[in-house]
């Protein structure tokens, strides 16, 4: 995956984020709707393993896009490099293939339920590791 790939695709946490924070306010009109759209598609598993690739990517992204503005030229394509190979190393880790990442990347502006979904996954693993502010 290119490293512009993988920053738009980063770009996605925003939406997935802002999905995970209103997934608990209306659990029960997106369960009559798994099945339905493109993001039937993709599995459970494959679902769980892209949140937490868009969660570790996104950390990845918070440290460097700040450290990339205030670098120029050489120093920022460095740092650029840098991040690109950190996201790799994050979607490696988090047993999600490049392919299905790009995939579902691609179907979440398409596909409200899969980014219900996915928004969905985010919260459950936020709890799990005891990281949701409440």
């Amino acid at each position: 995956m290119t490293a512009l790939a993988m920053v738009a695709a980063a770009s996605l946490t925003g939406a997935a984020q802002a999905q995970t924070a209103a997934a608990p306010a209306a659990p029960a009109a997106s369960a009559p709707t798994p099945d339905t759209g493109a993001g039937a598609a993709f599995n459970d598993e494959q679902v769980k393993h892209f949140a937490a690739a868009l969660m570790s990517v996104k950390k990845v992204s918070d440290e460097y896009q700040p450290k990339i503005a205030a670098a120029s030229g050489d120093a920022a394509t460095t740092l650029r490099n840098d991040m690109a190979t950190k996201m790799h190393d994050a979607l490696t880790s988090s047993g999600v293939s490049d392919a299905d990442y790009a995939a579902i990347a691609a179907a979440v502006p398409k596909d409200p339920a899969l980014k219900i979904r996915i928004g969905q996954q985010m919260a459950d693993l936020q709890a799990a590791a005891g990281t949701t502010g409440q």
